[in-house]
């Protein structure tokens, strides 16, 4: 009776383990998007500022700032990723 009553504890104890996991693992992928947003936001902000003042045309610092923006905001996400699959010092 001992050992069925341990077997049961322990399989609540696996699911809910598992069920956490998932919910971090959902949630570390929604906080890597917002970081890619916020950082995208900033770095747009800036490169704008940083052209604008180069070569003072507006025109040309908002095409600038948006492309710089698109192609870092794809680069940035996947980065995250990547170093979210690597358990190098997580711990």
């Amino acid at each position: 009776m001992m050992r069925i009553k341990f077997f049961i504890k322990k399989k609540k104890f696996i699911n809910k383990t598992f069920l956490r996991s998932l919910k971090t693992k959902m949630a570390n992928k929604k906080r890597s998007l917002v970081k890619a947003i916020t950082f995208r936001i900033v770095a747009t902000i800036t490169t704008i500022i940083l052209v604008l003042l180069i070569t003072g045309n507006l025109a040309l610092a908002g095409m600038v700032g948006g492309i710089d923006a698109a192609s870092k905001f794809i680069v940035y996400y996947l980065h995250e990723r990547v170093w979210n699959n690597i358990e190098w010092g997580k711990k």
